[in-house]
This record gives C-alpha cells, sequence and structure tokens, in this order.
C-alpha cells in the first residue's frame, strides 16, 4: 500500500494530509488548531465520528516505519477523512472557519491528485520560464492586514530546487510596503544579508570574493530570478529578512513573525518546495552544466571576481549619489519624528485612523423620529467616535442609533461600539468600562498613539495634519 505525506499551510499553520492507498486522511490536531479550537483533543473526541489512531488503519503502520518522511509521526497520531474535516468546520465559531472550508475545498482538494504524479505531469500553468530556466510557482491568498486580502508567490527552480519569493509578496508577508521593503533592500548590505544564514561548504573561492564584497552590495546569489518583469530573493535571504521585521526592526512586524516561525519550523526551503510541488528527481534531467567539476566552478568564481573588481570603480562614482540621498533621509526622519510626537486631537484624525484599521462602511444612515448618521458600519459591528469630554452625549447618541437599528434588518444583528479617545484618567476609563457592561455594548480606549502606530496609521495621521 502506498502512503505519501503531503503539507499545505493555511494563515501560517501546517497542514498535513496522508494519502493512504486512494484513501485521504488529514492530521486532526492541525485541522482543529486552524480551526481555533483551544482544546484540540476534546473537540476531536466531540465531533469526529471516523477518527483514527495511524496505528490502526488497515493495518499500515508497518508501512510507516519503512518510509523515512513518516517515522516522526506518532503511532496513536489521529486522522480524519474529509467528512469529519467538514464537521469541525461547522461547529467552530472561528471567525476563519469558512475561508478554512473554502481553502479545504478549492485548494487542498483539487492538488493531492496531482502531488501522486511525477514532475513531467504538473500541468502547464504551474510552470513558468525565465532567461530559458523553468520555475515551478504556487500563489496563495494572504490577509495582509485586516480586511485586505492580497498574495503570497512562491518560486522553486526546478532543476535544483532552490526556492524563493517575488519582492512583492516578500512584502506582503512582513506586513509592510513593497515601497518600503524596496528601499530596504537597497540600503541593506552583504553584512546584514549573510549574518546567520549558515551557508555551508562554501569553497575558496566563494569565501574570496565574498570578502571582497564586505560593506557593498548584495551576495551574488540574492536573486533567484532578476528580470525586467520580476525580481525573486533566494530562500536563505528571505528567511533573513522575515528575521529581521519579526525582531529586530523599529516596528515589529506580527505577521513577520508568524512566517519566520512557520517557515523556519519545518526548513524554509522544505516549505517553499512543497507549496511549489518540487520533485527532486527532475534534478537528474537537468543540462550538463549542472555537473561542473570544481575545477570549473573556480574558474567561473574567478572571472565574477574579476568583473566585481570592475564594478568598484561605478561603484565609487554612486557613492557621491549616496551621500545625496542621506542628506535626504535625514530630512524625512526628521518629519517621521514629528509625525511620531504628533498626538490628534480632533474626531475626524480618529475616525480615518479607525476606520483604515476596521474597515466598513463611513457615515451610514439610521432613520427613525431622530435619524442621524452612526460613523462606521463593519461586518459585525456599529461603532460611533467621540471625545471622552462629550461621553454623555455619545452614549445618548449611541443608544439611540442601536435602538432604531433593531428594526433594520442589515443592522438588527450587529454589535453597537463606542470608540473614546483623549485624556481620560483610570477612574473614568473603569466607569465608562462600567456603563457599557451594563447597557452591553462594547467600549474602546485609544492608547497613546506610538505605542500601536504602524505605517498605515502614518500614512493617514499624516493626511489629517
Amino acid at each position: 500500500m502506498s502512503v505519501e505525506l503531503l503539507t499545505f499551510v493555511f494563515n501560517s499553520i501546517f497542514i498535513r494530509v496522508l494519502l493512504i492507498g486512494d484513501d485521504i486522511w488529514f492530521i486532526a490536531s492541525d485541522i482543529a488548531k486552524a480551526l481555533g479550537y483551544k482544546d484540540p483533543h476534546k473537540a476531536i473526541t466531540r465531533h469526529c465520528k471516523y477518527a483514527k489512531s495511524l496505528i490502526y488503519i488497515d493495518g499500515m503502520f508497518h508501512t510507516v516505519q519503512e518510509n523515512q518522511e513518516l517515522m516522526a509521526l506518532d503511532p496513536k497520531t489521529k486522522l480524519i477523512p474529509d467528512l469529519d474535516v467538514y464537521k469541525l468546520t461547522t461547529k467552530s465559531t472561528f471567525e476563519s472557519a469558512e475561508p478554512f472550508e473554502k481553502w479545504i475545498a478549492y485548494t487542498v482538494i483539487p492538488k493531492i491528485p496531482n502531488r501522486n504524479h511525477k514532475a513531467s505531469t504538473i500541468l502547464p500553468d504551474n510552470i513558468v520560464t525565465y532567461d530559458g530556466v523553468q520555475f515551478l510557482r504556487y500563489e496563495e491568498e494572504y490577509e495582509v492586514r485586516k480586511g485586505k486580502i492580497d498574495t503570497l508567490a512562491f518560486y522553486t527552480k526546478r532543476d535544483s530546487g532552490e526556492s524563493g519569493m517575488s519582492v512583492k509578496s516578500l512584502a506582503n508577508g512582513c506586513g509592510v510596503a513593497h515601497t518600503s521593503l524596496l528601499a530596504f533592500l537597497e540600503e541593506k548590505n552583504i553584512d546584514f544579508f549573510l549574518e546567520g544564514v549558515g551557508k555551508k561548504d562554501n569553497s575558496a573561492a566563494e569565501l574570496l570574493i565574498n570578502k571582497t564584497k564586505m560593506g557593498v552590495d548584495k551576495p551574488a546569489d540574492f536573486y533567484l530570478i532578476k528580470t525586467p518583469a520580476i525580481h525573486v530573493v533566494l530562500d536563505i535571504y528571505c528567511e533573513r529578512v522575515f528575521r529581521y521585521y519579526a525582531y529586530e526592526s523599529r516596528y515589529k512586524k506580527t505577521k513577520a513573525r508568524e512566517l519566520y516561525i512557520a517557515y523556519t519550523k519545518h526548513g524554509i526551503r522544505d516549505s517553499m518546495q512543497a507549496k511549489t510541488q518540487y520533485d527532486p528527481q527532475w534534478a537528474m534531467f537537468h543540462n550538463k552544466s549542472t555537473l561542473e567539476t570544481i575545477d570549473e566552478k573556480f574558474k567561473t568564481k574567478i572571472t565574477e571576481l574579476e568583473l566585481k573588481l570592475v564594478e568598484k570603480d561605478t561603484q565609487l562614482i554612486e557613492k557621491d549619489t549616496q551621500l545625496v540621498q542621506k542628506d535626504k533621509t535625514i530630512t524625512e526622519l526628521t518629519q517621521e519624528n514629528k509625525i511620531l510626537k504628533f498626538k490628534p486631537q480632533k474626531e475626524s484624525a480618529y475616525l480615518k485612523m479607525l476606520h483604515a484599521m476596521v474597515g466598513g462602511e463611513r457615515e451610514v444612515y439610521i432613520d427613525g423620529p431622530r435619524p442621524g448618521r452612526i460613523d462606521i458600519v463593519t461586518d459585525k459591528m456599529m461603532l460611533e467616535v467621540k471625545n471622552a469630554k462629550d461621553f454623555r452625549e455619545a452614549y445618548g447618541q449611541l443608544l439611540e442609533y442601536c435602538h432604531e437599528a433593531k428594526d433594520i434588518t442589515e443592522l438588527a444583528d450587529k454589535i453597537c461600539g463606542l470608540f473614546l479617545f483623549g485624556n481620560m484618567t483610570e477612574t473614568e476609563i473603569e466607569h465608562f468600562k462600567a456603563i457599557a457592561k451594563e447597557k452591553e455594548f462594547q467600549l474602546f480606549t485609544f492608547q497613546d498613539i506610538k505605542d500601536h502606530i504602524t505605517e498605515a496609521d502614518l500614512d493617514t495621521l499624516n493626511q489629517s495634519l
């Protein structure tokens, strides 16, 4: 009986699938975690009618012991079929349950049959060619920030297994703007990108080249693909960029930390190869250039080094341009410092910032004896934004809107919320919270903007100046 382990990723959580003959089994704990169950074991026991332990599925465990990839699995690992997957989905109250169900149905299940075929049978639209070299490409939707969906695109060189992400996708994964990442990549040099990369078995020529490049330029293999149409960063340098934005940046990014943990857990190259369905057997069909002798490689590196020395004159000329750019950067940092110290006073500024964070529709008309417009309406909430000093007015207005909304079909089930800004003491905040709890509406109080600011918030605040 054939057995194969496949790995997919949903919102930075690895979903493992076992193909046992013609049957599809999911690792139950992976599904429960992705659906937000606090106690996966309890959820599986309560909702999964067809769950079985790995060791009891048709005596398959003997086959698992002979498969190096599967030996790490616990014999007691619970497996569930797709029927139980959908049962867990329907019982989950997690907001990502519906997107997860669609992802299983339209992304995972359709791709599973293709994984059992050799690489030669991969569909043509999964393969792209740049400069005569074939790459496997995989693209998935990704929530860049709340309410904004974009994509992550992964590439694997078909003949060698080297992988990477497009610069745009790397920016999405790190939770930063595309232009910000481009500026960051331009700023950093080889010292930064080789820090902690841990590339092994460098030849003497490679070490010599790297030494001459210290402090300038990028590693020679920084881009897996570099054409006028697309730039794809090699996986090991993607990992370095994720690590920076996750733990070293002034504004640390939660998205970058989530993906860094998920990818490095299984190895970033292995994770990208799994996504693009890379088959190592294709390496044997590569052209003879992959069989170069050590001597030939050394000659190639020496030629590359000579070219780098010629380029150094050009770099010296560019240095004057960089000094001019440095003055410009100082001016920009001065402006950024002003923004960081800025604390808005107008309701419109906070309204713009809150709308940028939660999305939804602004100025929604509420009919009734005293009609008016509530500030923001999202999929689940109606929000009014007011200065804390006007709490009594805001409180009365909110209660009126919520009362009238009960008779409006599209608003009847929404939660009412009040967002307060301005100066508030701890005693006042506790007082406001007690009222909100008694009257059953959500209360949000604004904290110091410097503790929560993001690049998107900076843009919003800058526009309101």
